[in-house]
């Protein structure tokens, strides 16, 4: 019988030990695998940054397209509102370009907040100057030409750029006219040196003149002929 009770114990025993070593091995914290210098942001595919420049000023591109059914005004709509680079191109490249328009339409820009007409109060007091463009000459150059005062408008000379509200551009059965639209008729100095530049950017020989009409005068004219108060 001892022998038994003997043998008995130590089987006991045996067992005892192995919860013993099991329960040891659980309380142990596992390894911690080796560190590494290798950075982790490879492994994360992260959506790439879109970077935008801002412009100076806020614009919106309006189209008019002319219906003698409506008042004039409801002949005007706004296209679009860009206040960066990046989406000024983005629009550029969508519009129609001025060439393929029919007779009696115009695009026009303006910074954001005036409409672009005589009446609007930021436009009242002012007055624009005008190139015109021969019919025959639209395909080649009058693409060009809106081009051109669009980025002269989004560039922001800052010697000018508070004077200017926006710019025209008419296409019409006879001839086509680019047109910069300044804000204060009485400011001679500054209005000069914006038509200077304006004619410089639209690749004018120096020997070529551009005039300067106040709205104020087109307004109340009864004729189709104009009354240029300067001339660069």
């Amino acid at each position: 019988m001892t022998p038994k009770l003997h043998s008995q114990k130590q089987s006991h025993g045996s067992k005892g030990k192995k919860k013993s070593s099991k329960a040891n091995n659980a309380s142990k914290r596992p390894e911690e695998p080796p560190a590494t210098k290798t950075p982790l942001a490879p492994l994360v595919k992260r959506a790439p940054l879109e970077i935008k420049h801002p412009l100076r000023d806020s614009w919106t591109l309006w189209f008019f397209k002319f219906n003698k059914s409506n008042d004039w005004s409801d002949n005007l709509v706004i296209v679009y509102t860009f206040t960066t680079i990046e989406d000024f191109w983005a629009l550029y490249r969508y519009l129609r370009p001025v060439s393929n328009l029919s007779p009696g339409s115009d695009y026009s820009l303006f910074k954001t907040g005036t409409t672009p007409m005589w009446e609007d109060a930021n436009n009242r007091e002012g007055g624009r100057w005008i190139i015109k463009s021969e019919r025959q000459r639209r395909t080649i150059n009058l693409d060009k030409m809106w081009l051109e005062l669009l980025l002269f408008l989004i560039g922001g000379d800052e010697e000018i750029a508070d004077e200017i509200n926006g710019g025209y551009v008419n296409v019409r059965q006879k001839f086509d006219k680019v047109s910069l639209w300044m804000k204060n008729r009485d400011k001679k100095s500054l209005i000069t040196q914006a038509g200077a530049a304006f004619k410089e950017r639209m690749g004018m020989d120096r020997k070529e003149s551009i005039e300067f009409e106040f709205h104020e005068d087109s307004c109340n004219r009864s004729s189709s002929s104009a009354v240029f108060r300067y001339v660069v």
